[in-house]
Parts: C-alpha cells; structure tokens; sequence
C-alpha cells in the first residue's frame, strides 16, 4: 500500500498509509511502552487491567477508593506504592485501581515493566499540575 499520510516531527519525515489517526490524548485504555534504539519509545494497546472474578479480602477497596479520592483532591501528580509480602494482594489492588481510574477518571493505564533511556521525559506537565503522555 503506497505511503498517503507523510508526518513530520524534528525535522523527520515519516511515511503512513491511511490508517494513520492522531489525537490531542492519549486514549482511554491500557498500554505497554516499548523502546527501541533506532526508533525510541512507543505504545501497544494491550488487555485492560481489571480484577475479574477474584474475591477481595482485606480493606483493598477502601485503600483504592482512598487513592482516587486522593487523585480528585490534588492539583499535582500523585503516587502510591504498593508493598508487602507475596500473596498480599497487590497485583489485584493495582488492577482494582486501574479499573477505577479507567472508569471514574478517564484516565489511560500505562504498564512501565522496564526502565528506559529518557523515559522520565517522555511525560509532560497538564494544566490539573499531573502528568500526561506527549
């Protein structure tokens, strides 16, 4: 299929055929990044986390909802780290959280599994003070 679509940043030239699409945003939904030397970072659309059918136990939806009423409340970026020992339900608070976040925020997910050269830069300030993907 020839190259219809020719977009150019920093002075590079690259050619697309039609599928090509752009938007303002990042869309709603969950990525993986990627990295390569020759063409630097980029983003696959992969299966949304989310927590199925498990049973929660423990106080993992109070500490969720705390962090996305914690989100709502500031005008910076916010984190939360989660910690303890194997079996303790942090794969299934991380996917819990990002349903939410997904659903209540419209906020995409992005799954960072490695560092990266200049992945910190990759993410630029908003007007709300967070963070978004260039």
């Amino acid at each position: 299929m020839p190259a219809s679509t020719i977009v150019a940043s920093g002075g590079l030239y690259r050619f697309f055929d039609d599928s090509v699409q752009t938007y303002p945003r990042l869309p709603v939904a969950t990525y993986s990044i990627r990295f390569n030397q020759m063409s630097g970072h980029s983003l696959r659309q992969v299966a949304p986390l989310a927590p199925g059918d498990e049973t929660v136990y423990g106080s993992h939806t109070r500490r969720v909802d705390r962090i996305i009423r914690g989100y709502k409340c500031m005008n910076r970026s916010v984190g939360a780290i989660l910690s303890g020992d194997k079996g303790m339900g942090k794969s299934l608070m991380l996917r819990m959280l990002a349903e939410k976040a997904r659903d209540q925020l419209k906020l995409p997910t992005i799954l960072v599994q490695e560092s990266t050269p200049g992945l910190a830069s990759l993410f630029g300030r908003t007007r709300r003070g967070g963070r978004h993907f260039r």
